[in-house]
Parts: C-alpha cells; structure tokens; sequence
C-alpha cells in the first residue's frame, strides 16, 4: 500500500490525476487508512474541477485527523473556490482559534473578506499573515488591491511594489500596478505594466500562434500584413479602436480578427480594414498585435488619439426612431442605471433604479430607458412608466444588435449613464454624455477630475464616498436642472 500511495503521488506531481486517482482508490478499503490518502484524493477532484467530492474527501481526511490544521487549509479553499464564503469564514475562524499563527490562515480569512467585499477587514487579517511571514509576495499583492478598493492608492501602490521586489517577474503584481498608475498617474509606464494583464480569452490569441504568426514588435509594415484581434469586453474594444490610425501603412493589409458581437459595430470602420471572425478565415500573415496593446506599442506619444465616429446608423431605423421620440417635447435624455451582472465589478458600478427618483422627477425631461428588456423590467416594477419610456419592451427592438440603439442615442439630447458599453457608443457619436462613477472607478476614467482625455463630450460624475450614489444623483440632477434653464 505504501508502494502505490507513492506511485499515486508521483502521477499527480506529473499531471495525471485520473491516473493518480486510481491508485488513491486501492488503499481506501483498508480500514487503517492515513488520512493523507483522503486529501490527496481531494486534491485529484480538485484538478478535475469535481468540487463536491473534493469537498466530501477533505471532510473525510479532517474527520480522520481533526487537529491538522493543513486539511482545514484545504476544505477553506474549496470553499472559496466554490463561493461558499459564509461557510469558509466559520471554518477559517474556528481553525485560526486554535492557530492563531498561521500566516496562511490569517490570509485566507483576507481573502474571503475581499471575495465578500469588506475590505477594512480584509486589510486587518492581510496584514497580520505579513507580521508572521513579511516575505510572502501574494500577501503583499492582495493587501495593495484591499487597499485601493477602499481608495487609498498610496498605500496600494507600496505594497505592491513590495510584492514586485519579491518577484519582478509576479505578473499579477505588475498588472495591478498598471491599475494604480491609470487612476493616479497614467503615463507610458502604466502601458508597459498593462502588457501583464491576463487576457479574458486567448483563444484568438491560441489561433493566431497555433498559424507561427509573429507577435508585431513595432516592426515597419511595408507590404506586410497584419492582424489584430480583440480580446476583451465590446466596450473596451469601441473605445481602444482609435489606436489604429496611428498605425503607418505603406502597402499594409489590416486584418481585424474580432468577435461575432461586435461585427455591426464595425462593419463601417474603413475601407482599407477586413474583418474576420473564425479561426479558418484566417491568412498566412505576418504580424499580429492585440487592440489592448496597441496603446502600449504607441506608448512614447505624448497625448491620446481623437476617438472616431465609425457607426453605421440605418437611415430606416433613424428615421423610424426620429418620428417615434419627436412625439416627445421635452428635453430627450437617454438612461442607463445597469450595468451586466455578469461583470465582476458590477456591484459598485450599477444603481438600484429607485435611487435616481429626484433626477427622474426634474421638469420638462423625458427619459428614454437604454436598458434591455431584463432590466428594462425594473420600470414596471417601480411604477416609474410615468418617467421612462422604454422602447425596448417591443420584441423585434434590436433584434440586430445595436442596429435600434444607436438610432434611438441618434435622436436623444443627451445619455446619463453608469459606467457600460451605451456610454462608450454615446460618447463615440460625439453625443453629450454624462457618465456616473463609483469612488474607485474602472482604470479607464482615473482616480478624479470631471473631465477625461477619452472624450471631449463626456463629464464625469463620481461618488465622494464608497457606495453612496445620492450625492451624485443630486450633483447631476443639479446639472440637468441647469441645462434646461439654460435651454429655456
């Protein structure tokens, strides 16, 4: 038996789980099992992102040996992993009574604060794992994020740098210093720490390599062709576009490897740009860049390149939406107060609809919801049908995505939005765009100001305080009070 647990952990060092698992499973008829056996087949359902059973195996190795504080290491994290944050909070706090030195304990409780989103506490537990143990580069990586989701950069930034000095090659350190040096210092320095940033999704990427196409190292283009794809979410990549006017062509074909998604968006970029979208599209070339890295390779410029308006607004679908919203007299505001919840910083971005009431109340303003149907729902629920008309509960609204909602900003005044995609299109069409931010907003809009270098139409509205939107409610209904005087 003796023999096979070591063939069993020899194989899950190599990589082979399932093979590994199998020998685990031999010795777990013998009654005298060592419960090691029981963690090691936890950690195989972990490899194979089998969580349940993962879970039932650490439970069965505590049960075995309850004083081992490593297993109580192990359950925590599948905890985590699982967002069971209630139960590893117990589970972490019962296991740091009995070892309270255990740095790594101590962090993990960190680290279900940050997952729960109370970072005070997470900053005070992060802190106590580094008086034990000051040479942990993933504490002092964490501790900085705690310490810039509650605003103070400066601390964040000292941290991290800390966690660098143990690691320059800590990739995850240097991307989030990159986030610290947009918000407070955005030079050519945040760029290069921004080239650490794990991608969303390397497929395109995977593709383009799996061709033998050479990444563009800033080479010159001459009679070359070059592909660039996207990688992240539609709005960064509308906003991230402008950088290829900076690119010199001399004889250069410009491939745009992109996502399905954004296809209406950018069908009229330019005559001189092919868009592709599956892997078999595309070409023997000899280059290919990320969007996302083109502000990197273009780095040394001193200022941000002018946005472009390269929307195809249907004449049809303009003039649908003209006659349908000139019915409406009053000043035309278009309204965004939700952003996807599937975006991970969405809770701190998006405004329980009833809040924005003392803006929805201004006079002689008729808003316009740029909301989907699922959110779009939410007027109903509030009894706000009185205040927002919402276009999108007819069903063939938008059933080519974008085709309506650019025509609908098209014929509005002005957009008043949270922090998504409609801002990003609104503001691209050279429409007046007011953009409401949280105290520590995506890297994109820094740290504070009104204004952005982004957009010349867009001011930006941001909380004093975390979580509280009233002030800026009221800051912005104060302005669309003024601008309807104005107007008058």
């Amino acid at each position: 038996l003796d023999s096979i647990l070591q063939e069993g952990m020899l194989e899950l060092k190599r990589n082979n789980t399932s093979l590994a698992l199998k020998k685990f499973q031999i010795i777990l008829p013998n009654k005298h099992i060592n419960p090691i056996v029981f963690a090691l087949i936890s950690q195989c359902y972990i490899n194979l992102n089998n969580f349940k059973k993962a879970k039932e195996y650490i439970l069965k190795a505590i049960n075995k040996k309850p004083n081992e504080w490593g297993f109580k290491l192990n359950l925590i994290n599948i905890l985590i992993t699982t967002k069971q944050y209630e139960e590893a909070e117990i589970v972490c706090k019962n296991a740091i009574d009995k070892y309270p030195e255990m740095p790594d304990l101590l962090y993990n409780l960190g680290v279900i604060y940050s997952k729960k989103r109370m970072y005070p506490e997470a900053i005070v537990f992060y802190k106590k794992a580094l008086k034990i143990n000051n040479s942990n580069k993933i504490y002092y990586n964490n501790l900085g994020v705690a310490l810039k989701e509650i605003g103070d950069f400066k601390k964040a930034k000292e941290y991290i740098l800390k966690a660098i000095k143990l690691d320059s090659s800590f990739g995850l350190a240097q991307f989030n210093l990159s986030m610290l040096l947009f918000l407070t210092k955005p030079d050519k320095v945040a760029w290069e720490k921004y080239e650490y940033r794990p991608e969303v999704n390397n497929d395109k990427k995977r593709n383009l390599d799996d061709k033998n196409i050479k990444k563009w190292d800033g080479s010159s283009l001459e009679n070359k062709i070059l592909i660039i794809y996207t990688e992240q979410g539609i709005g960064d990549s509308v906003m991230f576009i402008r950088y290829i006017k900076l690119i010199k062509t001399r004889n250069t074909k410009i491939i745009l490897y992109i996502s399905k998604n954004l296809e209406y968006l950018f069908q009229q970029i330019g005559d001189n740009y092919k868009i592709i979208f599956d892997m078999k599209d595309i070409p023997n070339a000899d280059y290919y860049i990320s969007l996302m890295s083109l502000p990197y390779m273009f780095r040394f410029n001193n200022k941000v390149p002018n946005h472009f308006n390269y929307f195809n607004i249907s004449n049809k679908s303009n003039e649908y939406w003209k006659y349908k919203i000139k019915h409406y007299h009053s000043y035309k505001v278009g309204l965004v107060w939700q952003g996807s919840r599937l975006y991970k910083s969405d809770y701190k971005r998006s405004i329980a609809l009833p809040l924005l009431e003392p803006l929805l109340k201004t006079k002689e303003v008729k808003f316009f919801s740029l909301q989907k149907k699922i959110e779009g729902k939410q007027i109903i629920k509030n009894n706000y049908q009185d205040f927002i008309v919402d276009f999108f509960d007819d069903e063939n609204t938008d059933k080519e995505p974008f085709k309506d909602t650019l025509a609908i900003i098209n014929n509005l005044d002005l957009i008043i939005s949270v922090d998504t995609l409609i801002a990003q299109l609104s503001a691209i069409m050279n429409k007046e765009t007011w953009i409401l931010l949280p105290y520590v907003s995506d890297f994109k809009w820094g740290a504070k100001g009104s204004k952005t270098y982004w957009y010349k139409n867009v001011k930006l509205i941001r909380q004093k305080k975390i979580n509280n939107w009233n002030q800026v409610i009221l800051q912005a209904t104060q302005m669309l009070v003024k601008k309807i005087n104005s107007n008058n």
